[in-house]
């Protein structure tokens, strides 16, 4: 999705027409190469605010990136999108909180994972059981760290394998056997309250025992959240910046481009 914020140098100078076209284009790609790097100075500043986000992931907070055209006097604003770079861009991350895009909370590479692998439903999104203590988290809003969904696929991967034995034990996620069920069960309980939720759970044995086991959620299957959208959007932003400096940036640039062809 893309917005298109335009300016007229007319708005600027007083008779333009007497001046020198290309002179105008030269100023006018100045300006716009300028102006780019002032928005993205701009919208990074305010998302370093306390309280815009939440314990914001370092990426996030210099995530507005501006390109430029060598034969055009535009600019394009926006969140960095090269896959190439991260494997979660912020702009897909960010769209559905500053505005531009799906309401629906950014599928990670842990959910794809878990619904090409049949590990979960498309509908479904999986909620982490934040008080098991082998789901580590950091920061104030308790991300589920990276190694966590790590060992997760490779204790799923080994159980299916069955390279785990039924009785292993050990203090690592993938030490003992993990499994996904996508619906409540077990069917033979009839009453719905007796079943377990959809999700994915670590078997372990009970305290002195060498055969009775019992399961611990990981993480639980619920619906796709929604993300509330902030009230001021990434357009927001960009215009206010935007608005806010191109007259001075046009006019500096303008002053500076004459004042070498006068003297």
């Amino acid at each position: 999705m893309s917005i298109v914020i335009e300016y007229n140098p007319r708005e600027f100078i007083k008779e333009i027409d007497k001046y020198e076209k290309k002179r105008m284009r030269f100023v006018s790609y100045r300006t716009v190469n300028f102006l780019g790097k002032q928005v993205v100075k701009d919208v990074n500043k305010k998302y370093k605010e306390k309280g815009f986000f939440k314990d914001p992931v370092p990426l996030t907070l210099d995530s507005t990136f501006a390109r430029t055209y060598q034969s055009k006097a535009e600019v394009d604003i926006f969140p960095k999108d090269d896959k190439s770079l991260f494997t979660n861009t912020p702009r897909n991350y960010l769209y559905p909180v500053i505005g531009g895009g799906s309401p629906k909370a950014y599928e990670t590479r842990f959910v794809k994972w878990l619904k090409a692998n049949n590990y979960m439903n498309q509908n479904q999104y999986p909620f982490a059981n934040k008080s098991n203590p082998l789901i580590k988290t950091i920061g104030s809003n308790k991300r589920v760290l990276p190694a966590v969904y790590a060992d997760i696929q490779r204790a799923l991967r080994a159980t299916d394998s069955r390279s785990i034995k039924y009785n292993a034990q050990g203090d690592q996620i993938q030490s003992q056997r993990v499994f996904a069920m996508k619906t409540r069960f077990p069917k033979k309980a009839k009453k719905k309250q007796n079943r377990y939720r959809p999700g994915i759970y670590r078997v372990s044995l009970q305290g002195g025992s060498k055969s009775k086991t019992f399961i611990q959620p990981l993480f639980t299957y619920g619906r796709k959240p929604s993300v509330k959208p902030k009230d001021v959007t990434f357009f927001d932003l960009v215009k206010k910046s935007s608005d806010k400096n191109i007259r001075r940036i046009f006019i500096r640039e303008f002053e500076k481009n004459e004042a070498r062809f006068n003297n």
